[in-house]
């Protein structure tokens, strides 16, 4: 179950306090949900190697990336359930880009190939799900592979 974060900080214009509602990287920010564009985050049943918990630890990762800081997120388009997309950063910094490069979130490359390079990173570096032999979530189980060149 998710677990909402209570936000202390000023909203701006352009952006809000954040909430990490539930599971596999959903976040409000100024009472809009969106899931986070170009990856896919651990969810609970995230089978790992040694009991993992990857997608405990994603949130919590998540959760400690947004609190106190001011979010802004760009939409990008709606998921099959309807849920938004967006790019979200946190302090200008790219939420994606820095749960992707711990190793908490997979490159969703059908929909971008903006995390790649930070994949590859962590999978070169046994960060979070690489190094613990986490299962592949149905949506990127027939993901192309990316082959050097």
């Amino acid at each position: 179950m998710g677990v909402l974060i209570a936000c202390f900080c000023m909203a701006w214009a352009w952006g809000a306090c954040a909430q990490v509602v539930g599971d596999g990287g959903v976040l409000t920010v100024g009472g809009t949900s969106y899931r986070l564009w170009g990856l896919v985050v651990p969810s609970e049943t995230t089978a790992c190697a040694g009991n993992w918990k990857a997608g405990a630890i994603a949130n919590h990762d998540l959760r400690n990336l947004v609190a106190g800081k001011l979010v802004d997120c760009e939409y990008r388009g709606k998921d099959q359930d309807g849920t938004t997309l967006a790019v979200c950063r946190a302090d200008g910094r790219d939420i994606g880009s820095d749960m992707v490069r711990a190793g908490l979130a997979w490159s969703r490359t059908l929909q971008t190939h903006e995390y790649v390079l930070e994949e590859g990173l962590a999978m070169a570096r046994l960060k979070g799900v690489h190094a613990h032999a986490c299962r592949l979530p149905p949506q990127l189980i027939n993901r192309p592979p990316v082959t050097p060149q």
